[in-house]
Order: structure tokens, then sequence, then C-alpha cells
């Protein structure tokens, strides 16, 4: 099965690294269940709570601004608004998915208060 001596080497590295990543992964598991610190002094508990707030967080923000992107410029009522929430989202990009669902709620109030009244006028 072996051919070469650098194929004994490369499943010798390749067992080592198997072995490392199992030891890794049951020492992050100890120090999870136990509460204990990390070689950084951080909590693992604490470490993952704030690793799945910001997954949570940059999941909506990629979402809030796919549907800025997919929003037809019409929707804006300035020539450069598009531009602008986007620099917004870039540069102030904690505060930026927050206001934008509120602008967005907003606006689709309006749009459908706009379409009822043309409605009732018809």
């Amino acid at each position: 099965m072996l051919k070469t001596p650098a194929d004994k080497i490369t499943r010798d590295l390749r067992t080592k690294f198997r072995y490392s990543l199992l030891s890794e992964q049951q020492r992050l598991r100890s120090a999870f269940t136990q509460g204990k610190k990390l070689g950084l002094g951080f909590r693992m508990d604490i470490f993952f709570f704030l690793l799945v707030v910001l997954a949570i967080f940059f999941y909506e923000w990629f979402r809030r601004f796919i549907t800025l992107m997919l929003l037809p410029d019409d929707c804006f009522p300035g020539r450069y608004d598009k531009l602008i929430w986007g620099l917004a989202f870039i540069f102030l990009f904690f505060v930026t998915p927050i206001t934008f669902n509120y602008w967005q709620k907003a606006y689709l109030q309006v749009k459908s208060n706009e379409t009822d009244a043309a409605r009732q006028t018809a």
C-alpha cells in the first residue's frame, strides 16, 4: 500500500493532524461544558454567545443589504438615495440595518395607503 517513503510521511502527518484536531476539539468541548477559561482568558460560554450574536447580526445585515439592492430606484425619493443607503450600510454597519428596517416598513405602509386611496377614488 505504501509505495514510497513520502507516502509514509504523508500518512503519518495526516494521522498526527487528525489526532491534534480531535484533541483540540475535546479540549474546547470540555472547556465549554465546564465553563473553564481559554488560554486568552475568555470563558467559552461567553465566547460562543458572542459568536452566535455576531452570526445573527451578520445574517440580518446581509438580508437587509440584499433587500436594499433588490429595490428599484423609483422606491427612493431622491436621486442618490440608494447610493447613500449603500454607503451607510458599509460605514455605519451597526445601526443601518435597524434603520433600514424601520424605513422599509414605513415605506410599505405609505405605498399601501396610496394604493388604497387610488382604489377608493377609482
